[in-house]
């Protein structure tokens, strides 16, 4: 067991739940498109720290020459 001290120990704690939380909300989102007939694949970029989809697509839209929606 390796000895954390309290304020390690909560920095932690919440790191934990956050992710977890994240980790529902991905969840719940890929059902909802599942439903819809979108197949959701996960879109991972190595080491898990890539740009967000919107993100991406939103910078696709800017660079190319395919009208912005909204």
């Amino acid at each position: 067991m390796v000895t954390m001290t309290a304020s390690e120990y909560v920095e932690s704690t919440l790191y934990r739940q956050r992710e977890q939380e994240m980790n529902l909300r991905n969840e719940r989102r890929r059902v909802v498109l599942e439903r819809q007939g979108v197949r959701a694949k996960a879109r991972r970029a190595p080491g898990g720290r890539g740009l967000s989809y919107t993100v991406r697509h939103r910078l696709a839209e800017l660079f190319s020459d395919a009208p912005a929606h909204g």
